[in-house]
């Protein structure tokens, strides 16, 4: 999916008052996505290929583990 349907697609989710936490799974990994992905209200990234780590670091951070 590209950055911007990323972007349109979780303005949509948070549109329908829907509050579950968004994760970007993206190839894009370079500062400026990042910044954008967290500028725009995501949780978390995951860089591909996505590491099992990753996956795992992501989901401890947002559940504050």
């Amino acid at each position: 999916m590209y950055i911007r349907k990323k972007v349109e697609t979780f303005a949509r989710i948070r549109e329908a008052s829907i509050d579950t936490p968004v994760v970007a799974l993206t190839a894009n990994t370079g500062g400026k996505y990042m910044e954008l992905y967290k500028e725009k209200g995501f949780e978390a990234f995951i860089g591909k290929p996505m590491k099992i780590e990753d996956v795992i670091a992501a989901v401890r951070n947002i559940l504050h583990l």
